[in-house]
């Protein structure tokens, strides 16, 4: 997985505090985390209309991961949104 994120130009961020095993990674205003034993992404990022956005897919495998690298914006059909207040 980290090696995908930097394919990507992902920074890799440091998960050694988290309770749960995850992986987290940062590209400009886009981040990125990987709960990797339940496979959900989640992507917070600037969305044009609606302001900063969290959006979670769930069941993710590594061609999920890769896509998701690729536009943090894809909607994969597994997930679900929040919006920032």
């Amino acid at each position: 997985l980290d090696s995908l994120a930097t394919s990507h130009g992902y920074e890799i961020l440091d998960t050694s505090n988290s309770t749960a095993p995850m992986a987290s990674y940062r590209r400009n205003a886009v981040k990125l985390n990987f709960w990797l034993t339940t496979g959900t992404v989640g992507s917070y990022l600037e969305h044009p209309r609606q302001g900063k956005t969290q959006l979670f897919r769930r069941d993710i495998d590594m061609d999920g991961a890769g896509q998701t690298f690729t536009n943090p914006r894809t909607h994969t059909g597994g997930g679900y949104h929040a919006r920032g207040r």
